[in-house]
This record gives structure tokens, sequence and C-alpha cells, in this order.
């Protein structure tokens, strides 16, 4: 099921491994399995990274006194801005006027594109690249003036709906987990505090030549599961079932949440299952349709001029039948005329 943006409705689509497990409205809450269990992929580019809990190290100084101090640094993070360009938000120690630096999101490395200097200018040759890998200029020429300001320059009005960002400084601890041990990073000058760690996702290893889901399934490559046809059939003999994931907070011993998510899984048939229903394809049957009245109307068509020839032939036989009796006569008659002399 797509959900089209723009009215709402929602659509079906011919179901097939990539319409249900690369569907981004459906990823990582479905998976395939055979009737043995075994979780069926493509191919092992398709067997998902998993979960790793890796410790997080923070840089420290140490003061003259020993002190271990963490350190901070300071980055610039987009903060959702709700004004108009062109606002002021201040004057400065000298009187003068002070905008904020405003950026759009854009489909590239950067992430973000500067649209609104801090002068109050605007980057007037700004633009946005959008999901097709589109560039977007940002804002159309519309005053008489040259200066780069909201009265000669207009912005898209498709983008002005956009979100618009500033850019606000924020200190964070210093920290990193790309270190092989402790010891290497207490080298580079970070440590572990207080045992903190952080999840990062790495692709799966596998045991004695196989790979298993986090609950222990084992992963078995099939690329015919490409085949719709083979999917669909599956789903219908009980070779394949699809599972449902269920999501789960996980609590400590005394109920507290952990962050963390506990994944079960559960077998649902093909008639239970809420997001695949089974129709009839009518743009098959209105293909085929249309497929056997044209061979009709051809083969009707076809019979009508066989008729037509068969007619000319029957009134053709019916010509040569009346010649024929025709000359016969004339036959007849002159063979009478001759014998009678002999008879006089």
């Amino acid at each position: 099921y797509n959900v089209d943006a723009s009215t709402g409705e929602t659509k079906t689509e011919d179901l097939s491994y990539a319409s249900l497990m690369l569907n981004p409205n459906f990823i990582n809450d479905y998976r395939i399995v055979d009737a043995f269990g075994r979780v069926v992929v493509p191919s092992a580019d398709y067997i998902p990274q998993q979960e790793m809990q890796v410790p997080v190290y923070t840089k420290v100084s140490t003061g003259s006194d020993g002190s271990t101090q963490a350190v901070t640094k300071t980055e610039n993070v987009p903060t959702k801005y709700t004004g108009e360009l062109g606002t002021s938000t201040g004057t400065d120690s000298n009187n003068n006027k002070i905008y904020p630096e405003i950026y759009l999101p854009t489909n590239t490395e950067a992430g973000y594109v500067k649209i609104q200097n801090s002068d109050g200018t605007l980057v007037t040759d700004a633009y946005v690249v959008d999901g097709s890998n589109t560039k977007v200029n940002v804002f159309s020429k519309t005053g008489q003036g040259s200066e780069a300001t909201t009265a000669n320059y207009t912005m898209l009005a498709d983008l002005e709906k956009w979100n618009k960002y500033e850019m606000i400084s924020k200190s964070t601890y210093d920290t990193s987990y790309n270190f092989g041990s402790a010891a290497e990073a207490e080298a580079a000058g970070y440590k572990q505090i207080n045992g903190q760690t952080t999840t990062v996702m790495v692709d799966r290893q596998p045991v004695n030549g196989k790979y298993y889901t986090d609950d222990g399934k084992e992963y078995v490559v099939a690329s015919e599961i490409m085949n719709k046809n083979y999917l669909q059939n599956g789903l219908r003999n009980g070779s394949l079932y699809l599972q449902k994931a269920k999501y789960t907070d996980v609590t400590d011993s005394l109920g507290n949440a952990t962050g963390q998510k506990e994944t079960t899984w559960t077998t649902q048939s093909l008639s239970g299952t809420d997001v695949i229903t089974e129709v009839a394809d009518t743009d098959l049957q209105a293909k085929a349709e249309a497929e056997y009245e044209m061979k009709t109307a051809i083969i009707s068509a076809q019979d009508k001029i066989l008729d037509t020839e068969i007619k000319q032939l029957e009134t053709q036989h019916q010509a040569i039948e009346k010649e024929e009796e025709s000359v016969k006569t004339i036959i007849k008659s002159n063979i009478d005329k001759t014998f009678s002399t002999f008879k006089a």
C-alpha cells in the first residue's frame, strides 16, 4: 500500500518482494520465512545489519592538580525558524540590525543551504536539490533594484512551504567510540566515563558459514523469491509465510524504561495479514477480454470475406453450368440438323 501524499488515497500494487520488504511503510516490520522457519532473502546483500553496543569514549583533559575534566566542543546545529525572511531579531552594540542566518534542507552531502546572511541580504544564487536530484533555484528576481533583499527577490512558493532553519551554537562532549581498546582510547586522550555505551549498526558475522537473525533464525538465500509469481504462489500453498514484528519497550528490574526495544515475530496466514489482499487482476482481465474481442472481430471479418468469396464462386459455378448447358444444346442441334439430311 502506498499513500498518495497529495490526496491521502491508499493505493495497491502487485505483491512482490520489493513492494513489501523494501517499502518504506513496512521495512523492518515484516519478514518472509519458509516452511522450516528460516528467513528467506534474495541474496546476502539483503541480510540486515545488527545492533551492537560499543563503549563511548569522552575526550578528557588533566589539570595541574591531576583532576580529569571532560572536554566539550561547540558546533552549529539547525533549529526550526518560524520568522520571516528580511526580519531582524534586534540590534548589536553599534545599533546595527541583527539578522539570523537562515537555511533550507537540501538533498546534498552538506544537508543545508544558506538562503539569508547575517546582514539580512539574501543568497540569491542559492538552490536546493530535491528528492529526484533536480536543482531548484530558491529565489526569483521580482524587483527593480540590484540589492539582494526581499524587495527585489521572491522565494519560490513551493519552497516557501518548506521548514526553514537557523544554526545555533551548541556545546556537547567531544566523544568517540572508534577505538579498538580502552588503552588505545586513553593513549589518544579519551576515557570511558561511567561505563557509557552507544548503539551502532554493524554487518552480521557468519557463524559456521551461516547467518542468523537476532532471535536465532537462520537466513537462507533464494534468488527466485524476487519472482513475484514464486512469492505469491508460495504464500498461497504454505511453502512461504509472512511474519510481522511486534516491538516492546524493555524495562530494567525496577520497571524503568531502558530506551531499548525487544522484537518478537508472529506468523500470519495470507488471509490473516492486514497488508495483503487477494483480488482479481482487473487490468489483466480487461487486457485478455480486449485481446479476445480483437481476435474475434478479426475472425468474424475473415468469415465475411470467405462467405463473399464462396457466393462469388457459386455464382461463377452457376454461370459455367448454364454456359455448359447452352453449349450442349447448340451441339445437339447441330448434330440433329446434320444427320437429318441423311435421313431424307
